[in-house]
């Protein structure tokens, strides 16, 4: 067959080039539901995503609320695992810990 990948689904061939096509159609509709469920354009929730662009906080708040998840889960979290990845002591990295509970806290 080629260079063309074949994929069998319940007796049904499907090119799999087709099928990264519904996968992308899944994927905007997915955005662009959460991007009107935000107040945003598809576009900005896309550069979010591939971080061309930077949410700001309120926008974080507003996307998952839409997500239905905490915003923390958002927000602090990738910051946590960025403390986690640096190069310094585990001292230093309870400290900065310490403060970033401290501000999610403040914000709840």
């Amino acid at each position: 067959m080629g260079t063309m990948f074949w994929c069998c689904l319940r007796g049904v061939v499907i090119d799999l080039e087709f099928s990264n096509f519904i996968l992308e159609a899944i994927h905007y509709r997915a955005l662009a539901a959460l991007a009107k469920k935000a107040g945003v354009s598809t576009a900005y929730v896309s550069h979010i995503e591939t971080g061309v662009k930077k949410p700001t906080f309120r926008l974080t708040v507003k996307i998952a609320k839409a997500l239905k998840v905490d915003w923390k889960e958002l927000a602090i979290s990738p910051i946590t695992k960025k403390i986690q990845s640096l190069d310094i002591s585990e001292l230093e990295k309870q400290k900065l810990n310490a403060v970033l509970t401290s501000i999610s806290g403040s914000l709840a």
